[in-house]
């Protein structure tokens, strides 16, 4: 479905592994289809989202003290993921390591688009519009609704996309990853929706049939929202985008759902252990792709050397966060 062409400049992960196939690989600029690599800090959203609207909330005690515990839980979260961006920042331009400002900005990086969604988010769950089913997407598809207006009809879009940045404005040097928060909010809290969802067809009969027809109404809502509104935008994280991501990981899920039913509902331990710390392991991964990108000409690499590199790096991250998982099980026995 995704093509590359031929004017697209190297990208930093071409640089890591020029072995992958380039329809892979992320794609920074319209109106180029975009690569499987642009949904992954999406599905890093999403799946966060699923996997809290999927065990829902206890209410349990007085309602005022639980919204107040939340929400300086979810501050002192965002607070670490905020020190976490700035630690990048300054690491990373400590050792001159390599970065591009039109990814999130001069010196945006996802920490803080994190941590910036934790906030909106508590804000969002304290007004009620983060709990149930409906609540959160019916905000979620409100916030995109007035986000993709302000790229179309207002010009945020070709403003996000420009290169000229304006001399010494901190809003126009970090636009990519500000002006995507917005989208981000939103993706967020459909996909609350759709962890609630999904965890009322789990009681469902046919709970494999109901997913499947989900799945293809998400695709079905991609595909038209590519074709009717403007191209896929992660920069920008505009609704294609949002559509894109809640397709591909509403289609993850019916995968391991269809998996669990043949085992027998037995988790794999690697994934358990991938899914309970997606934060720590998003961390190693990416403390270990700037370990081999500073360790190596990786644009350099030979082919069969590109893929041993990768084999090393995801079998280490992968034991990484096995032996964490055991750690985090023996210490809770």
């Amino acid at each position: 479905m995704w093509r590359w062409h031929d004017a697209q400049p190297v990208t930093r992960e071409e640089r890591c592994a020029p072995s992958r196939p380039h329809q892979l690989l992320s794609v920074p600029t319209l109106p180029l289809s975009p690569g499987l690599m642009d949904v992954g800090v999406g599905s890093f959203v999403a799946t966060s989202a699923i996997t809290r609207g999927f065990r829902g909330a206890s209410r349990t005690g007085d309602a005022r003290a639980v919204k107040c515990s939340r929400f300086r839980r979810e501050a002192t979260r965002a607070a670490m993921l905020l020190l976490l961006g700035l630690l990048r920042l300054l690491s990373t331009r400590g050792v001159d390591y390599q970065s591009h400002a039109s990814e999130y900005g001069v010196h945006w990086n996802f920490f803080f688009t994190l941590g910036a969604l934790r906030l909106a988010v508590s804000v969002a769950e304290g007004l009620g519009a983060g709990r149930g089913l409906l609540a959160p997407g019916l905000v979620g598809m409100g916030i995109l609704a007035a986000h993709q207006y302000a790229l179309q009809r207002l010009g945020w879009l070709a403003w996000i996309h420009a290169e000229q940045r304006t001399l010494g404005s901190l809003l126009s040097a970090n636009k990519e990853g500000l002006g995507s928060l917005p989208g981000y909010l939103a993706l967020h809290l459909l996909s609350l929706s759709l962890g609630a969802g999904l965890r009322r067809t789990a009681a469902n009969a046919r709970p494999l049939a109901v997913g499947a027809a989900l799945a293809l109404a998400l695709q079905a809502a991609f595909l038209c929202s590519a074709a009717r509104l403007q191209p896929v935008s992660r920069r920008a994280c505009n609704a294609p985008y949002v559509a894109w991501t809640l397709a591909l990981n509403a289609q993850a899920v019916l995968g391991f759902a269809g998996g669990a039913a043949l085992a027998d509902n037995v988790l794999p331990a690697a994934l358990s252990a991938l899914s309970g710390r997606m934060l720590p392991v998003f961390l190693a991964a990416n403390l270990a792709t700037g370990a081999v990108n500073w360790g190596m000409d990786t644009l350099g690499a030979g082919d069969w050397t590109a893929r041993a590199v990768l084999a090393v790096y995801a079998s280490g991250i992968l034991l990484a966060a096995q032996a964490g998982w055991q750690v985090g099980r023996g210490a809770g026995t």
